[in-house]
């Protein structure tokens, strides 16, 4: 996620001596809710320490995660607000897990500035797995969130030797499986008004 960090707000003041310390503590403030699963997890493993690299001082991180989870299941989830979910939280730089934990609880638990979402690394290039269930998600996270601004993670290829029966859906070929991807988030996030970002992680 270090490229969600260049199209942050800056933390860097400007300088002027009228600024009162309110907007100088909000410049350096900033709060990240992923709803994903593993690659989520390994996607923000650094990214406290490469905020505070970059000027944050006040950094809270979320991970709402279930293993291999996939839209269609994070859809179910919300809807019924299963407590199903493990929850990270770092806030000091050093992660923290609850088990059984309700999603709109992570929602409602902090005032989020952005909140990611991803699909599952198997059908991530797959166009037909993405609807109604990104827009189930986007509408809920958006009625209990108003103010955080959604970004998508762009999760990456298989890696060329992968023996993962899920790599069949794209001719056991790490190309085929990167072209998918792309393809798919130019069709359904580029042009998704409720996204302000792509994170292309790999």
């Amino acid at each position: 996620l270090a490229v969600c960090a260049c199209e942050m707000p800056s933390a860097e003041t400007s300088g002027d001596e009228g600024k009162d310390q309110t907007s100088e503590q909000e410049e350096k403030s900033i709060s990240i809710l992923a709803v994903g699963n593993s690659f989520s997890v390994d996607a923000m493993q650094y990214l406290y320490g490469i905020l505070k690299d970059v000027g944050y001082d006040e950094i809270v991180l979320g991970n709402l995660y279930i293993s291999g989870c996939v839209l269609e299941t994070h859809a179910s989830r919300f809807t019924d607000n299963s407590a199903s979910y493990k929850y990270y939280i770092n806030t000091e730089g050093e992660w923290t897990s609850t088990e059984s934990y309700r999603p709109l609880d992570a929602l409602k638990s902090h005032d989020w500035d952005f909140v990611t979402l991803q699909q599952g690394s198997s059908k991530s290039g797959l166009e037909d797995t993405f609807d109604p269930y990104l827009n189930t998600l986007t509408e809920i996270i958006k009625g209990n969130c108003p103010q955080a601004n959604l970004v998508w993670h762009m999760t990456w290829a298989y890696q060329a030797d992968c023996t993962l029966n899920a790599f069949n859906n794209y001719d056991n070929n790490q190309q085929t499986m990167y072209d998918a991807i792309l393809d798919v988030v130019k069709k359904k996030i580029l042009l998704n008004p409720d996204f302000i970002t792509i994170v292309p992680n790999g």
